[in-house]
C-alpha cells in the first residue's frame, strides 16, 4: 500500500541550486518504512532502552537545523509525536517536516482487526436495590471500548510474526500494544492541521516555515491538566 504524501512523486526539483530527489513513502507488509533503500523505525521502538542510543527529535532539530539549512538539505523528524501540539513544536524547532505513525494507528486505514474490550469508564450508576427497602448503591459503568494492535517491527511480535523469532545474538527493540480505534484518519489529518493553524494564531507565525521565527522554548515540569 502506498501512502503519497507529497505532491512531487519520484521527480526531481531544483532547489537553492542543487538536485533534491523526493521519494513517496511505502508501507511494506512488515510494517517499516523504506525510503530511497532506509529502513526508518516507528515510534513503538524501544532501542534506547535497550542500548543507550539515540536522541531525543527536538534537541535534534535545535542542534542541527542551522548546519542542514545552511547546506541546503532539508531536516525530518522521525516520529516520536503523539498530539498536535508536538508537531507544532516541531516546526518552531525548524524542522521541514515530519513523520507521523503512531498518531494515525488504530483508524479505519491500518490494517489489523478491531479488538472490542469491556472497560470501566471511572464514572458510577446509582442503583437502587429492591430487596433492602431501595438501598442505594453505586456500580461501576462498564463500556465497550474498540482498539486495533500496533506494534514495532523490532518487537518481539513482529520478529515472531515476520521472520520465525528473534534471533540468538540480538534482542527485542521494540513494544507492542493496543491503541484506541480512532475511525477514519481524516478526522486525524484535521485535528493535527487545527492545531497547526492555532499554533500559528498564537505565536504570530503567517505560514509553517516561519514558525521556527516566532516560535521560543521554555523548559516546563507539565505541559497540561488532566481530569
Amino acid at each position: 500500500m502506498k501512502i503519497e504524501f507529497l505532491e512531487i512523486y519520484e521527480k526531481k526539483e531544483i532547489l537553492l541550486d542543487k538536485e533534491v530527489v523526493v521519494y513517496d513513502f511505502e508501507v511494506e507488509e512488515d510494517h517499516s518504512y523504506n525510503i530511497d533503500g532506509i529502513i526508518v523505525h516507528n515510534s513503538q521502538c524501544s532501542t534506547r532502552l535497550k542500548t543507550g542510543v539515540g536522541y531525543p527529535q527536538l534537541s535534534a532539530a535545535i542542534e542541527n537545523s542551522d548546519c542542514c539549512h545552511g547546506l541546503g538539505a532539508f531536516l525530518c523528524l522521525d516520529g516520536g509525536m503523539r498530539s498536535p501540539g508536538d508537531v507544532a513544536k516541531a516546526f518552531c524547532a525548524n524542522a521541514d517536516f515530519v513523520m507521523l505513525g503512531g498518531m494515525f494507528a488504530g483508524t479505519d486505514e491500518c490494517e489489523g482487526e478491531i479488538i472490542k474490550k469491556l472497560e470501566s469508564t471511572g464514572e458510577y450508576k446509582c442503583v437502587l436495590d429492591s430487596s433492602k427497602d431501595y438501598e442505594a448503591k453505586y456500580e461501576p459503568i462498564i463500556e465497550a471500548k474498540k482498539y486495533k494492535k500496533f506494534y514495532g517491527l523490532s518487537s518481539l511480535y513482529a520478529q515472531e510474526l515476520h521472520f520465525g523469532g528473534v534471533k540468538d545474538y540480538r534482542t527485542s527493540e521494540g513494544r507492542e500494544g493496543l491503541v484506541e480505534y480512532k475511525g477514519p484518519v481524516d478526522s486525524v489529518v484535521t485535528d493535527i492541521l487545527g492545531g497547526l493553524r492555532s499554533a500559528c494564531t498564537y505565536i504570530g507565525a503567517n505560514s509553517i516555515k516561519n514558525m521556527g521565527k516566532c516560535g521560543s522554548f521554555v523548559k516546563v515540569n507539565r505541559i497540561h491538566d488532566k481530569f
